[in-house]
C-alpha cells in the first residue's frame, strides 16, 4: 500500500481549523477563581482543626511509615496500614504512593 503524502491542499485546510486555545487554558478571570477557592474554604475550612475520626489514628498516628521512623525500602514493602504485605495480618491494600504523601 502506497502511503499518501500530504499537499498542499491537506496543509490549508489544516490552517482553515480553529484552535481554541482556552480549551486548555484554565480561562476565567481572577475573580472566579478566588470564588471557587472562598467556595472551597467555606465548605472545608471547619474540618481543618478536627481531631481525626475513625482509621485515623491507625492509618496515621500508629503507622510507622507514615511517621518517617521506617526506611523507604519498608515502605514499598509494606501495606497501608504498615504491615509487611507478605503477612497474614496485612489487608493487601498496597498504596505506597498515598503513604508518601501523608510522610
Amino acid at each position: 500500500m502506497k502511503r499518501r503524502h500530504r499537499s498542499f491542499d491537506d496543509a490549508a485546510a489544516l490552517d482553515t481549523v480553529p484552535l481554541r486555545s482556552s480549551y486548555w487554558s484554565l480561562g476565567g478571570s481572577y475573580g472566579q477563581h478566588l470564588l471557587l477557592v472562598s467556595m472551597a474554604l467555606l465548605c472545608f475550612g471547619p474540618s481543618f482543626d478536627g481531631d481525626f475520626v475513625f482509621d485515623d489514628s491507625e492509618a496515621i498516628v500508629n503507622n510507622a511509615d507514615v511517621r518517617g521512623s521506617s526506611d523507604l525500602l519498608q515502605l514499598l514493602t509494606n501495606d497501608f496500614w504498615g504491615n509487611p504485605i507478605r503477612s497474614v495480618d496485612s489487608h493487601k491494600s498496597y498504596r505506597p504512593l498515598t503513604v508518601l504523601t501523608y510522610r
